[in-house]
């Protein structure tokens, strides 16, 4: 079974935060292994990583139009 993983940017990361799913930082492309995913609580948490793609746990791609980020 293929999983694909899509990645976010931060903006999309605080909102998808304010509205209870879970979401992680990762520096996958990084040179460090092995990689790390990090857990994110607030929207303090996603503002202070750098140079980071994040991973919303549950949400597709399709479903990002859903998190109102107006």
């Amino acid at each position: 079974m293929d999983y694909q993983i899509n990645t976010y940017r931060s903006y999309v990361a605080r909102h998808a935060l304010r509205q209870g799913h879970e979401v992680y930082a990762t520096k996958a492309f990084a040179s460090e292994r092995p990689v790390k995913d990090y857990r994110l609580f607030t929207e303090d948490d996603a503002l202070n990583v750098e140079k980071a793609l994040f991973i919303i746990k549950g949400l597709s791609s399709a479903d990002v139009t859903e998190l109102r980020l107006l």
